[in-house]
C-alpha cells in the first residue's frame, strides 16, 4: 500500500496516494487500544534529541477486508461500465457502416 519515496509519481498519482492515506488515517484512528487484564497496553519509544521517554497506547491491528471488499466491488463496477461502454461503440459503429453503404 505505501511505497518508498524513491519512486516518482505523477501529481493525479499523488493526490490519490495523499487521500488513500487520509482514509486509512481516518479508519483507524479511532481503534479501540489493546488490553491487558484491566489497563491499556503502552509502548515507550526515547527520544534521544530530546532526551525523554515517549509513551502511548498500542491499538488494535489494522483489518484490511473491508478495504478489500470495497475495491472488488470497485473493478466488478468498472468491468460493467467496460461493457456497456464496448456495447454502446458496437453499436455506434455498425450504424456509421449501415450509412456509409446505403
Amino acid at each position: 500500500m505505501y511505497a518508498s519515496k524513491r519512486f516518482a509519481f505523477s501529481r493525479e498519482v499523488y493526490g490519490a496516494r495523499c487521500l488513500l492515506a487520509a482514509i486509512d488515517f481516518n479508519k483507524d484512528k479511532d481503534q479501540p487500544i489493546v488490553r491487558r487484564k484491566r489497563e491499556g497496553k503502552a509502548h515507550r519509544s526515547f527520544q534521544r534529541k530530546s532526551d525523554r521517554w515517549t509513551y502511548y497506547n498500542v491499538k488494535v491491528p489494522k483489518d484490511y477486508r473491508e478495504m478489500e471488499v470495497n475495491s472488488r466491488r470497485r473493478m466488478v463496477e468498472m468491468e460493467e461500465v467496460k461493457m456497456q461502454m464496448m456495447k454502446r461503440v458496437t453499436k455506434v459503429k455498425e450504424r456509421s457502416q449501415r450509412e456509409t453503404t446505403s
